[in-house]
């Protein structure tokens, strides 16, 4: 056994030619060098074009079809919430019993959301049949509703969600009128 106990691999090496080991290995072939340090960049720049291509196809994905169908559906809810409050503020704006009064005159504000969809409205009294209809610009959104009203009750008017509304019950004894308006007054 040799003396030195396994030192020997630390000892440095005599260059087995006359180069110096302080200059760069010698190139592999033309553009070697500058591939080798071409690479990281490449691959980094890869990644990224992967994840921007994979955000894109998300973004348009749910923009182009799923969210859009959301937000209808959504709007659809709220429209038919929005009828459903219109028609209880016209039943409560009507007395319990119209024919216990000669004359009799209530008004009373309601309070509407100011868009449903991004889009403004309007609620419409239909007074042939009797019936409230949201009327938006949004095919999805919309709907009918007809209130409880005493026979005999004459329904007019509409509200656009843009500006105040209330409503205007009137007994008289030609009936009982109920009147959609806007305004604060």
């Amino acid at each position: 056994m040799s003396r030195d106990h396994g030192r020997s691999a630390l000892r440095p090496r005599a260059p087995s030619d006359a180069r110096d080991r302080r200059s760069p290995p010698p190139a592999r072939g033309p553009g070697h060098s500058r591939a080798r340090a071409a690479t990281p960049a490449v691959g980094k720049a890869l990644e990224v074009a992967l994840l921007v291509l994979l955000v894109a196809l998300l973004t348009t994905t749910l923009f182009g079809g799923v969210l859009p169908t959301y937000r209808t559906a959504a709007g659809a809810e709220l429209a038919d919430r929005t009828l459903a409050r219109s028609a209880t503020a016209v039943e409560r704006a009507v007395p319990v019993d119209g024919d216990a009064y000669t004359t009799f005159e209530h008004t009373r504000r309601v309070d509407l959301p100011g868009e449903i969809r991004g889009d403004r409205y309007a609620v419409r009294a239909d007074d042939t049949t009797g019936r409230l209809r949201l009327v938006h610009p949004r095919a999805g959104v919309g709907g009918v509703v007809r209130p409880a009203l005493p026979n005999g009750t004459t329904l007019a008017g509409s509200w656009r969600s843009d500006r105040a509304t209330r409503v205007r019950a009137n007994v008289t004894d030609g009936g009982v009128r109920v009147e959609l308006l806007e305004g604060s007054g």
